[in-house]
């Protein structure tokens, strides 16, 4: 026997192999070809097995609410009969055809007539035509048992199956699962914004725009790079008009799709919206209505000339906006390297200041003398740093000018400025003749007049805090 114990032993081995091999078959699934989508295929059964490029139509019929249609059209995947002014997810259309080919069951329950698994009666109809006009049809009846998936079958076949949960949540997502409510593209930077309007029932225009490069050149001093130019032509304050509106309107983004087609608008605020005008430097205009609140503290909103409402995220609070909130807070300013002569003039005395600025030093004279130590700069920052105090009322009335200030620029241009008296502690701003907007406090004006003074004393003006 000694002699046939080494034949055993390698057909042991071999037989071992021979089990290892049929078992690994069994488990490395089968090599999938490029046509398969790249979707998650956890089922193991080929239930519909179709290619993507084959299909003409899926139509899903709902037992309940209204179905609709996927299409392929020669602009791709569309949604069939919708407005073309709506937009619709092109990848969520994309990942359902990519589902349904091939479409994969995880379970094969058997032949039934489908009374024990709601196909008698079935909850959705799946409807797919190929490009070859061949209609095949796929009915979804009642969740299995643990509720992670559904059974189904073909309308040319009694076998049920069943179908993963995933495979289940793409079968009867709705119409409205497949729009793109997005309301504009959010830019990366919102200085690509290059204009905003603001029109709001019973309350002024605000409409702010990007300086042109000329206007950046000759800005004289304004670190802001917009105007705004109505209610009222004035300069942005560099930091409050990003914060407070342009950054607001690049955020606007709708997170709820509420209606399409809507027959009141009324029941949104929309019958009389406020509107939000905005372009960036690549002309790209969008025009948003601004209607109600909502409870979630966000806006009902449209997009001009799309007919769908959404929410948006948020509310829109650039729509209580005044221009004073946005305003330059200096009523104006100017650098003094641009800065040629200054006019003081009241109803008592004229004096002049003449600015010459070289070597990184300010140096001036005053009615025709050479100006000592600091006192050119600290004049200068007296007759530049009136704040806006406050906004003028409509109808206010206000004095003749306590002092006309003329400030000549090297580039030849001459910005006036008139204080004129309102009340004892304000004075109307008015700049170039212009109907005043803003006021000044009456603390700012006594303390360039105080220069004066301490310069006719020939004193040193005090630094300012």
């Amino acid at each position: 026997m000694k002699q046939f114990k080494p034949a055993i032993i390698t057909l042991a081995i071999l037989l071992a192999l021979a089990v290892i091999c049929i078992v690994a078959v069994k488990i490395i699934p089968e090599e999938r070809g490029d046509e398969t989508p790249d979707i998650p295929i956890t089922e193991s059964i080929k239930l519909l097995d179709i290619k993507a490029a084959d299909i003409k139509s899926v139509e899903f019929s709902p037992s309940e609410g209204k179905g609709f249609a996927i299409e392929q059209t020669k602009d791709g995947l569309a949604v069939r009969g919708e407005d073309e002014r709506l937009k619709f997810d092109g990848d969520k259309l994309s990942t359902t055809i990519a589902y349904l080919t091939p479409l994969g069951a995880s379970e094969e329950i058997g032949k039934d007539d489908g009374e024990s698994f709601g196909l008698s009666e079935p909850r959705l109809f799946v409807d797919i035509t190929t490009k070859k006009d061949k209609k095949i049809t796929l009915m979804v009846g009642d969740d299995t048992p643990l509720g992670d998936g559904a059974y189904v079958r073909l309308s040319d076949d009694d076998t049920v199956y069943t179908v993963s949960s995933a495979t289940k949540n793409i079968l009867f997502l709705k119409r409205d699962d497949y729009r793109d409510f997005s309301l504009f593209t959010k830019l990366s930077d919102s200085t690509e914004i290059s204009e905003v309007k603001l029109s709001r029932p019973g309350k002024a225009d605000i409409a702010v725009r990007e300086k042109t490069d000329e206007e950046k050149e000759n800005s004289a001093g304004y670190s802001s790079n917009y105007l705004i130019t109505s209610p009222v032509s004035a300069e942005a304050h560099p930091e409050n008009v990003l914060s407070r509106l342009i950054d607001k309107v690049n955020e606007i983004s709708a997170v709820r799709l509420i209606e399409d087609h809507p027959e009141n608008l009324a029941k949104y605020g929309l019958n009389n919206p406020a509107k939000v005008y905005f372009k960036d430097r690549d002309g790209n205009a969008v025009t948003l209505l601004v209607g109600n609140r909502t409870e979630n503290g966000g806006s009902y909103v449209m997009r001009e000339g799309v007919p769908a409402v959404v929410e948006t995220g948020g509310t829109a609070d650039f729509r209580d906006l005044s221009h004073s909130d946005i305003v330059a807070s200096l009523i104006w300013v100017y650098n003094s390297e641009d800065v040629k002569k200054v006019t003081y003039k009241t109803e008592k005395e004229t004096h002049t200041l003449e600015l010459d600025f070289r070597d990184n030093t300010l140096f001036g004279k005053y009615d025709g003398k050479e100006m000592t130590g600091k006192n050119p700069t600290y004049l200068y920052v007296h007759t530049i740093r009136f704040s806006v105090a406050g906004e003028m009322e409509k109808g206010a009335k206000y004095s003749s000018p306590a002092i006309t200030i003329t400030i000549e620029l090297k580039n030849g241009k001459t910005e006036t400025l008139d204080l004129c008296e309102i009340n004892e502690r304000h004075y109307a701003a008015v700049r170039n003749g212009k109907a005043p907007e803003f006021y000044i406090n009456v603390t700012e004006l006594r303390e360039l007049l105080n220069c004066f003074e301490i310069l006719k004393n020939g004193g040193d003006i005090p630094a300012i805090v």
